[in-house]
């Protein structure tokens, strides 16, 4: 019925008449619907993993219960700082993106600030983290898009901001806690600032790096190490994390050659986000991948390089085609995805913009395609193929401010 009503699990009360459970984050198995008889009956939903329910507002009925009684016997965890506050992108994206832009100026400040040997401000790195952690659990959607927006000329700015977001949107999925989400968002901010120390011509070698070339580029790791602890007072789980960003399960990564549980948990998050975002970005002398081809060679690095059940849970957590991607239609329209669905996986929700046929840009129409049975995905793409330009794309037509 049209009065049927999402409502967020936080905001439930007993009396309810639940039709539809929902889940971003897992797999859920709640079948039957009916009235939510108490709070403990509530807070069972949330432990299977319930975010959001379908409630119908002219069958429920209000029940009194005793809440101190019902809150001792099954005290909920959460985290302090962060909430699950779900806000229409709508709304969330003209915060984001002045957020990404402000992250990207300061990316940018702080490289130069190392160039020149002065002190980064740490402090203005620890506060625009927890914004964009903020940001993220307002909607998961907003940020995550916006790391689709890149620029090989921007590269080195832009790879590390957008680390940092994808890391604390993984971070988020995988419930970790405050300080966890904030550790791994800060190293993920400034995991590659040592590269600052290396020669551009080797950085920016548009090629393959020869035997001599990768040992240099390798240094980058431990530079950055030794910057950040002359130049900042950043605590020593952060630095290990940048310290391990570059080894492997195996023993075959750098500088170290840390095998197994020698490498942290966080470390471990950070590398895989990081070999993500550096597969799907342009360059200067390659191409960036579809998300679809960067699992494909992620999946097989998980056999001995990274850790597989963290690879298949990233996965899962971006999506089949994650936030921002370009996709064409069966109707041969071209759309951006702007919602995962995580009951359904291949049927996002997307906003169409181009017919590939007649060659010219359309209306922007919303579409949820799990509510469409004749309209499907029929393959990823990239804007290059049809001459879309990505950031006119999103600034003028998605995501107008």
């Amino acid at each position: 019925m049209k009065n049927n009503k999402i409502v967020l699990i936080d905001e439930l009360q007993p009396g309810s008449y639940v039709i539809e459970v929902y889940s971003e984050r897992v797999s859920l198995n709640v079948t039957s619907s009916g009235w939510v008889t108490s709070n403990k009956a509530i807070q069972m939903l949330k432990d299977k993993g319930v975010e959001k329910v379908l409630v119908d507002p002219n069958r429920s009925q209000p029940i009194k219960t005793n809440v101190a009684a019902e809150t001792a016997e099954h005290k909920p965890k959460t985290n302090n700082r962060y909430q699950y506050k779900t806000t229409d992108i709508k709304l969330e994206m003209g915060r984001a993106k002045r957020l990404y832009q402000g992250a990207l100026s300061l990316q940018k400040r702080i490289l130069n600030e190392v160039k020149l040997g002065q002190n980064i401000n740490l402090s203005a790195v620890k506060k625009t983290c927890l914004e964009m952690i903020d940001s993220v659990f307002y909607n998961p959607n907003a940020l995550p898009c916006l790391t689709a927006l890149r620029e090989k000329e921007s590269y080195l700015f832009q790879h590390s901001l957008n680390v940092c977001i994808l890391a604390a949107m993984f971070s988020r999925y995988l419930k970790k806690t405050d300080e966890e989400i904030e550790l791994i968002a800060q190293a993920a901010f400034l995991h590659d600032v040592g590269k600052v120390q290396i020669p551009p011509e080797i950085l920016d070698k548009p090629g393959r790096l020869n035997a001599d070339e990768f040992e240099i580029i390798k240094q980058h790791v431990q530079f950055g190490v030794d910057l950040l602890k002359k130049h900042t007072d950043l605590g020593s789980d952060a630095l290990n994390v940048i310290a391990q960003h570059h080894e492997q399960l195996s023993g075959g990564g750098y500088p170290a050659g840390l095998k197994g549980e020698q490498i942290c948990q966080a470390a471990r998050i950070v590398s895989i986000v990081d070999i993500y975002d550096a597969l799907t970005s342009e360059r200067v002398y390659k191409k960036g991948m579809t998300a679809a081809q960067a699992y494909k060679i992620m999946l097989k690095m998980s056999e001995d390089a990274l850790d597989k059940a963290l690879v298949k849970q990233f996965i899962n957590c971006m999506g089949i085609y994650p936030l921002g991607s370009l996709v064409l239609l069966s109707n041969k329209r071209l759309a951006v995805v702007v919602e995962n669905n995580s009951q359904w996986p291949i049927k996002p929700k997307v906003k169409t913009f181009y017919h590939t046929v007649s060659r010219h840009y359309t209306e922007v129409k919303e579409c949820d395609l799990s509510k469409l049975s004749n309209l499907e995905i029929e393959a990823s793409v990239q804007a290059d193929e049809y001459n879309i330009p990505i950031k006119k794309l999103y600034d003028e037509l998605l995501f107008p401010a």
